[in-house]
C-alpha cells in the first residue's frame, strides 16, 4: 500500500506537471518551454492477469498528437517488483500512444537511485534503463526568489538535499515554499524536510528562521512554524531562556530573561557553524559564549549563515 508521504508527492507532482519538465531538462532531455500537455490515466495493463499502474502519466503534445509520454514514478525504497513493472509501463504506454517514451524515476535518496539506475535485463540482446532523477540532478534551491516562483521545485530540492551539511539554505526554502500550500499537504512537505535532516541543521533553521522574523502568509504557516518556532525553539535557545528564568527570579526577571535569550543566540550561533562544518577556535568560542550584548550576537547569527569562514565572521570585533 502506498504512504502517504509517497502519495503526497505524486500528488505535488500532478498539480504542477511542468515540475517534471525541469527535471527532464537538467537531464538535457528537450522539452519546449511552452508544451502543451495532459495528465492520463495511469492504469497501464494490456492483455495481461497482472494489475499495472503508474503513479502518473504525462503525454506531451505537438500538433494535436502525442510527442513523448513520460511514465513517472516516485520512488522512496528499494522495491525489486518494480524490476518488473517499469518494462511492461514502457511497452505498454509505447503500444497505445505511438510516441517517445521514457520511464523516469524520482528518487530523493541517493541509494535508492543508484538501485534504480540499474538496467533492467529483459533476456538477450533485451534490457532497458529507467532515466532516474537522484539528488544529483535536483537542483540546490538556495535563493528564496526560486523557491518563491517554483514552491514545488523548493519542496522537492530540500527533500533531496535535506541531508547534506551544507544544505541549510535549501531546507529553509524549502520549508518556506510548504508554507505557502495548502495544510494538509504542506504539513506533510514540512515533515518530510524536516525528518531528512540532522538535529543540528534542524535547531540551526530553527533559529535562524526566527532570528530573521520570516511572516508568513497563511493561517497554517503561522500555527505550523510560528508557534512552534517562537515559542518553543527546539534545544538550544530553549534552553538558554529556561535556564535565564530560573535565575532570573532570584536576580531579577529581566535580567535573567536578557541572560537566557543571548546564551540562547551563542548556542545557535555555534550551531550554525557546527552544521556548515566551519572550525572555531577556542577563543572565537569563548567569545561568543561570554557575550551579552544581543545586536552584537543577532548579527553573528545571521552572518554565520553566509560567511566562508570563522575569522571573516569575528573580524569587525
Amino acid at each position: 500500500m502506498a504512504s502517504i508521504v509517497h502519495e503526497t508527492l505524486v500528488a505535488l507532482f500532478r498539480d504542477r506537471p511542468q515540475l517534471i519538465f525541469d527535471l527532464l531538462r537538467e537531464h538535457h532531455i528537450d522539452i519546449p518551454e511552452h508544451a502543451t500537455y495532459s495528465i492520463e490515466d495511469a492504469e497501464l495493463t494490456e492483455l495481461s492477469p497482472k494489475h499495472y499502474r503508474a503513479d502518473l502519466v504525462i503525454v506531451t503534445k505537438a500538433a494535436g498528437k502525442a510527442a513523448l509520454v513520460i511514465i513517472l514514478e516516485l520512488q522512496l525504497q528499494i522495491d525489486p517488483v518494480k524490476l518488473k513493472s517499469w518494462p511492461s509501463y514502457l511497452v505498454n504506454a509505447y503500444v497505445r500512444w505511438s510516441a517517445d517514451t521514457c520511464v523516469v524515476v524520482v528518487c530523493p535518496d541517493k541509494a535508492v537511485a543508484r538501485w534504480a539506475a540499474q538496467p533492467i535485463r529483459l533476456g538477450p540482446g533485451s534490457q532497458i534503463t529507467p532515466m532516474v532523477i537522484g539528488p544529483n540532478e535536483i537542483p540546490f534551491v538556495t535563493e528564496e526568489k526560486v523557491a518563491v516562483e517554483n514552491p514545488e521545485l523548493a519542496i522537492v530540492s530540500a527533500i533531496a538535499h535535506g541531508g547534506s551539511d551544507n544544505a541549510l539554505k535549501v531546507v529553509i526554502n524549502g520549508l518556506l515554499a510548504a508554507s505557502e500550500v495548502d495544510e494538509e499537504r504542506g504539513t506533510i512537505y514540512a515533515d518530510l524536510i524536516l525528518a531528512r535532516v540532522s538535529p543540528a541543521m534542524r535547531q540551526a533553521v530553527e533559529e535562524l528562521m526566527v532570528a530573521n522574523k520570516y511572516e508568513y502568509q497563511s493561517d497554517f504557516a503561522r500555527k505550523y512554524y510560528g508557534q512552534g518556532l517562537i515559542e518553543g525553539i527546539a534545544e538550544g535557545k530553549a534552553e538558554g531562556k529556561a535556564e535565564g528564568k530560573a535565575e532570573g527570579k532570584a536576580e531579577g526577571k529581566a535580567e535573567g530573561k536578557a541572560e537566557g535569550i543571548a546564551e540562547g543566540e551563542a548556542k545557535a550561533i555555534l550551531t550554525v557553524l557546527e552544521v556548515r562544518g566551519l572550525p572555531i577556535t577556542e577563543e572565537q568560542r569563548r567569545k561568543v559564549t561570554n557575550t551579552t550584548d544581543l545586536a552584537q550576537l543577532t548579527r553573528w547569527l545571521k552572518l554565520a549563515v553566509l560567511a566562508k569562514t570563522t575569522d571573516e565572521l569575528f573580524s569587525e570585533f
